[in-house]
């Protein structure tokens, strides 16, 4: 498929959570984007799967969509349709969408934050914990969703506290979550203004 603009996206740097391979940066240029479409019957889900950029299968077609899509007298003129729309103007946003997130891809992010702190003081993510996931998705939510969930925050840090055989003291834990959320707000604002 070709594009009018190109696509500019990044794959920040990932490590697979079981063997500790890193993956590093990657930027990607294209004009075009090879796709290939995957049906999946059972779970009646049409995949695209981009053979030339970092995103792994995406969902097409779900459900009520996929049915129509069986039914359609042409197929690929209905898939056509629905990507005219997806990638109407510059796609490079919505793309970038789904490409996987990491801690290095929201530096300024109230989980990586409080990750980078967690790690500072010697409590590093281990491959098997929730960790790097719950950082990701803090940052995902925003500063404000840690605000008001941060009682859910103190528990994962108390569940893994309790895994490790840690101490865990919440006033001390609530004091390092609210210290990450203020740094964050304060970094962000920071990067809007310049």
């Amino acid at each position: 498929m070709r594009l009018d603009i190109p696509v500019e996206l990044t794959r920040y740097r990932l490590v697979n959570q079981q063997t500790g391979e890193e993956l590093p940066e990657t930027h990607v240029k294209e004009d075009h984007i090879d796709l290939t479409f995957v049906p999946d019957d059972q779970r009646q889900v049409l995949y695209m799967q981009f053979n030339n950029l970092p995103i792994p299968p995406t969902p097409l077609f779900i459900i009520a969509e996929y049915q129509n899509y069986k039914k359609a007298p042409d197929q690929e003129d209905f898939i056509q349709q629905k990507l005219s729309k997806i990638f109407k103007g510059d796609p490079s946003k919505f793309l970038q969408a789904l490409v996987p997130r990491t801690l290095d891809s929201d530096p300024d992010g109230p989980g990586t934050i409080l990750s980078n702190m967690l790690s500072a003081m010697g409590i590093k993510s281990k491959p098997n914990c929730s960790c790097k996931k719950r950082a990701i998705y803090m940052n995902k939510m925003g500063n404000e969703w840690c605000e008001q969930n941060i009682g859910t925050i103190l528990e994962w840090l108390k569940e893994e506290a309790t895994k490790r055989k840690l101490p865990f003291i919440r006033s001390v834990a609530k004091m390092m979550v609210n210290k990450a959320i203020s740094k964050s707000k304060r970094l962000l604002a920071k990067n809007e203004s310049t």
